[in-house]
């Protein structure tokens, strides 16, 4: 599989580098579990200044009630309930809220800390799910006095999920940086 990095300063100019670069590189393989196929690259963006203007995409599919919404579910678990009543099988802030306070007190305690990990992945549940969980993992780590993080996507839809990921991604990474009282370094996204 073909590998690909790309940068850029702010999330816009990453994200739409990683596009030109996935229709660029990416090459055309089966996905059966959608009995389709997809173009596809294994990938790692990196934005410099995330809360760096512009944040918002124009080419994202979606407006900014849909982002607003994809933030608050993420961060804040509006839409948890719909694990709790059996309509999904998870939601990433059901998968990581109870690890959040373990982020902040490893890093107060230990700045250079590479422990700082949230595990979203459930063997047992994605294992056995038709819908397993994307998102992986995600590490903090405090360099130069700012929180850097960096995510890993086993499966990751360039068009449909990857913005709105980083967009939430990085507005969990502020809220950590401001707990911990340090500035927002970089953001990293692979996906497989």
């Amino acid at each position: 599989m073909k590998e690909a990095l790309v940068f850029g300063r702010t999330l816009p100019e990453a994200y739409h580098a990683a596009l030109r670069e996935l229709s660029h590189s990416g090459e055309i393989s089966d996905c059966a579990d959608w009995n389709t196929t997809q173009r596809e690259l294994s990938m790692t963006f990196q934005v410099a200044e995330p809360l760096g203007e512009p944040m918002i995409s124009k080419l994202f599919i979606g407006g900014p009630e849909e982002l607003e919404q994809y933030r608050q579910e993420m961060l804040d678990g509006i839409l948890d309930f719909e694990v709790e009543a059996g309509k999904w099988a998870y939601t990433y802030h059901e998968r990581m809220a109870e690890q959040f306070p373990f982020i902040v007190e490893e890093l107060k305690r230990n700045p250079s800390s590479r422990r700082a990990v949230l595990l979203i992945r459930d063997w047992r549940k994605d294992s056995a799910s038709d819908d397993p969980a994307c998102l992986q993992h995600i590490q903090y780590f405090i360099r130069n006095d700012k929180l850097d993080c960096i995510v890993t996507f086993r499966s990751n839809d360039a068009c449909k999920a990857t913005y709105m990921n980083a967009f939430a991604l990085i507005m969990l990474q502020a809220r950590f940086a401001e707990q911990l009282g340090v500035g927002v370094g970089t953001y990293t996204h692979r996906a497989n």
